[in-house]
């Protein structure tokens, strides 16, 4: 279609004109002179475009990221609770590894202050006390029996003390380790 102006008055080449103006449209519905002037109705109508066919999306990146970072936020303090997990179970098995030979060497006078001392070095100063030590003298070390018939064995015990929600269960450590009495 060909239309062409003249002092503000649009002339075109058959009945139906099209002005488009954003989403709107203007429609000649009447005829057209021997001039060929366009003479009678025009409506001006909104056409409907294919956006308008998709939701609204304006705040879903906003509702995308609070679902991802939730999970992404449980995912990293879950694992750094992990760590701090086998960190601290690690310490305690130092400990006990510790104290045992102290035990079985004599040569510590109190090794249930010693585990506690080396407890606060190895792990969170506070992670044990004295009464979450064992300490004994068995004639077997883990269902083991070689040359030596007199073991000093150590077990600590210790509530996980990590912020973990309620949801989680309550972890309990407990770690052992023996070593043969020198005579």
């Amino acid at each position: 279609m060909l239309l062409r102006s003249v002092s503000g008055k649009l002339f075109g080449h058959n009945r139906v004109i099209y002005l488009h103006a954003d989403h709107a449209i203007l429609q000649h519905l009447g005829q057209n002179d021997s001039n060929g002037e366009c003479r009678g109705e025009a409506i001006l109508t909104r056409r409907q475009s294919a956006h308008h066919l998709y939701p609204e999306r304006r705040g879903s990146v906003a509702l995308e990221f609070a679902i991802a970072a939730g999970i992404f936020l449980t995912l990293v303090v879950g694992g750094i609770d992990v760590g701090l997990l086998w960190w601290t179970k690690n310490g305690l098995q130092v400990t006990a590894t510790m104290t045992a030979r102290c035990m079985a060497l004599g040569s510590c006078s109190d090794p249930g202050s010693y585990a506690v001392q080396m407890a606060n070095n190895w792990t969170v100063s506070g992670a044990i006390n004295s009464n979450d030590v064992t300490l004994s003298k068995t004639s077997q070390c883990y269902s083991s029996q070689g040359t030596y018939n007199n073991f000093a064995m150590v077990t600590i015990t210790s509530p996980f003390w990590a912020g973990l929600p309620p949801p989680l269960p309550h972890i309990t450590l407990q770690v052992s380790a023996c070593y043969p009495v020198q005579l």
